[in-house]
Parts: C-alpha cells; sequence; structure tokens
C-alpha cells in the first residue's frame, strides 16, 4: 500500500514482521493484518500523510521510492511487543539512506528510544503529527496520550485499498473478514496494555467504510469493548448484514448473555497458567449462549495445567506466536488438537462452500506441515 501526493510530509510504516525477534517467515495462519491504526492517523491530515505498508522490507523500500520527491519531514514506524531493537535499526539505516534528513520516530509501550531514531512516542499519534506539520521538530521520547485522548482519531475517508490483506483461516466467518483490533488508537492499534472503545457511532462509521469496499464479515480483537456493548454492536451489524465475532483477554469477565446471530464465534485470547482455572467456564458460558468457543494461544499456553481438556472443549485454535514456539511444542500441541475428537475429518466433512473449503485448506496444510516436519525449516 502507498498512497500520496507531491504534498506528503510525514510517511507512516507499519513496521514488517522481519524486524521482529526469531522471525522465520510469516505465519500462514495468521494472515496479514491492514494497517487499520495508521490509515485513521493518516487521516488526521489528509493528503499531508501518507501510509506504505508492504509484507517485505523490500516491498516498503520500493513503495518508498515514490515519495523521494516530496517534501518528507518525518517517517514514523509503528512497532510490535516482539521488535528486536538491532533489525529495526538496520531497517531505520536504510531509511535514512533515502530520506537523509528525515526526521525518524517510532511509537512504542514503554519510555525509551530505539538508538536508531530521533524520537519514540507512546499515544495515537495524533498530538505528534500535529506537531510536525506545524513545524516541529521532534526528539526523545514523548507519552501524549492524555493529550491524544482529548481528541480522537477520524475514521478514514479515502477508498480502502486491499493489498492482499487476510486474516487466520480459523477466524474467516463469510466472504471477505478482516480482523479489527483497536483502529481508533492509532499507533496503539495492536496494543493490549492500552484497551478502549470508541462508541458505536466511531466503530458504525468505520464498518461502513469497510463496507464500501467490499468487506463483509469482521473480527473484533482484544479492546475496551465490554459485554455491556455487544448488544449495540450486534444492532449495527445486523443493520449492516455483516457476520462478525468478537474476542477477550484470558482475565477479562465474560457474560455474553443473550446476543444472537450474526455474532458467531466468541474468542478467548492468551490464557496463562493464572487465568485457566477460570477457562472451563468461559468456554461452558459461550456454549451454552450458542457460539463457537475459541483460543488464541501464545508461549505462555506452556504452563498451563491440564492442556489436554481445554483443547478438547474448544472450536478453533489460532497460534498467535507460532515462529516463536519450541517447534517440538508447536507440533505436539497441532496434534493433540486436530487428532482428538477426530476434529481434522469431521471439519473436513461439514464444510458446505468452495470459500469454507479453500479456509480449511489453508488451515490444514500449516496443520500437515508442523506435523509431519522433522523440524522448522525457514523459507528460501
Amino acid at each position: 500500500m502507498a498512497m500520496e501526493t507531491t504534498a506528503t510530509e510525514i510517511i507512516l510504516i507499519k513496521t514488517p514482521a522481519e524486524c521482529e525477534k526469531n522471525y522465520l517467515r510469516p505465519s500462514r495462519l495468521l494472515g496479514r493484518m491492514a494497517p487499520f491504526g495508521l490509515l485513521c492517523l493518516a487521516a488526521v491530515a489528509p493528503g499531508r500523510i501518507a501510509v506504505t505498508d508492504s509484507g517485505t522490507i523490500a516491498g516498503i523500500i520500493d513503495h518508498l521510492q515514490t515519495f523521494v520527491a516530496s517534501d518528507v519531514k518525518a517517517i514514523i514506524l509503528s512497532a510490535s511487543p516482539e521488535l528486536d531493537l538491532a533489525k529495526v535499526s538496520l531497517f531505520a539505516g536504510q531509511l535514512r539512506a533515502l530520506f537523509p534528513g528525515v526526521c525518524l520516530g517510532i511509537g512504542v509501550d514503554e519510555a525509551m528510544t530505539p538508538a536508531a531514531f530521533d524520537f519514540s512516542l507512546t499515544g495515537t499519534g495524533k498530538t505528534a503529527v500535529l506537531k510536525i506539520l506545524q513545524g516541529e521538530k521532534l526528539a526523545g521520547h514523548a507519552d501524549c496520550r492524555a493529550d491524544d485522548a482529548d481528541s480522537p482519531l477520524p475514521a478514514p475517508g479515502e477508498t480502502f485499498i486491499d493489498c492482499g490483506y487476510d486474516i487466520a483461516p480459523e477466524k474467516w466467518l463469510n466472504a471477505c473478514t478482516l480482523e479489527i483490533l483497536q483502529p481508533w488508537q492509532g499507533l496503539l492499534d495492536t496494543s493490549i496494555a492500552v484497551k478502549t472503545w470508541p462508541g458505536l457511532d466511531w466503530v458504525a462509521g468505520f464498518i461502513g467504510w469497510l463496507k464500501s469496499a467490499g468487506v463483509s464479515s469482521f473480527h473484533f480483537g482484544p479492546s475496551g469493548l465490554a459485554c455491556k456493548d455487544l448488544q449495540e454492536l450486534r444492532s449495527l451489524m445486523l443493520k449492516f448484514k455483516s457476520r462478525f465475532s468478537v474476542s477477550f483477554c484470558a482475565d477479562d469477565p465474560l457474560d455474553i448473555g443473550q446476543i444472537g446471530w450474526p455474532l458467531q464465534q466468541v474468542w478467548v485470547y492468551n490464557p496463562s497458567g493464572s487465568s485457566a482455572d477460570g477457562l472451563t467456564a468461559k468456554i461452558r458460558h459461550i456454549h451454552e449462549a450458542g457460539f463457537e468457543a475459541c483460543l488464541q494461544l501464545d508461549r505462555r499456553w506452556l504452563s498451563v495445567a491440564g492442556q489436554d481438556g481445554l483443547l478438547g472443549q474448544i472450536d478453533r485454535l489460532v497460534v498467535g506466536d507460532a515462529d516463536l514456539w519450541p517447534f517440538g511444542e508447536l507440533k505436539k500441541l497441532m496434534l493433540r488438537y486436530w487428532s482428538a475428537k477426530n476434529r481434522f475429518f469431521r471439519r473436513l466433512f461439514s464444510v458446505r462452500s468452495a470459500s469454507e473449503l479453500v479456509m480449511f485448506m489453508k488451515t490444514s496444510y500449516m496443520v500437515l506441515e508442523t506435523i509431519f516436519s522433522s523440524d522448522r525449516q525457514v523459507d528460501k
């Protein structure tokens, strides 16, 4: 994705996965999320702020060639919790080579500025970009969360361009399904530490924007969405004739009540040893409400006792940081989950459409590759 004009002054970049710790390859189970937070931040000053996104560093550098003739003042990168400072410093060097006089910044969760950058910020980014557009040159770290909260980011106005974005096939609901985390938080889109909910009006405008671009179903990742908001959200999805799923962190309270269609899946993210005790009750509650009970795991799952019993109760499974797992443990998990209750073949024979078959084939490819591989292979 590269949207620009000759007046572009700030470029926002979704930091590629190659800059993460222990990166091996993009996981074929996770999909590639759209940079919705950056698109909302760019909507603060249309035409003056551009977003560049690609699945690889080479792709980003290639896209950035179109901005060389612009008077770019600053480049700001988003960041993930798994950022490798050495790798992102090398990427920053490539950016400086292309734009020698640019001011380089990065969004962070902690009060630190990597050595390769001129500034860092914690917040949505709105306060920072407005200062840059007014001619200020930022330096060091700034916590802008309080100032940003006074003026929420707008939903994007420009037509959404689908650059091959997708979702983990196990999260797929119908036709084109994309994942929404917290785009209203800009640079904090993927943050779990800071969770907010902008209200139904903001979400309605954002969903309407995506619907006009052909997106038909939505997976809401963990955010400040509370169970009390679900009835309003369901009414909105009925209005848009869109299926949806919702997600909560393992420590969040869960009381979904009588919500009903078109809510289809309820996900619990990243249970750990401390949150596992209530997980069985949550799964039972989701099933009693009539929805698929689903888990997204990270490495904390390795400390959870009674794993086999919990895995046997769920309908869908995604490993959010599969490339960072000890390969033997990942292989064991996939084998236990997909072989239990004849789950693999039951899912295969439950397929009812060609598009559903494609999603199951994506899942089965990764599962079988993991189970039958003797070791993790790095793509050449």
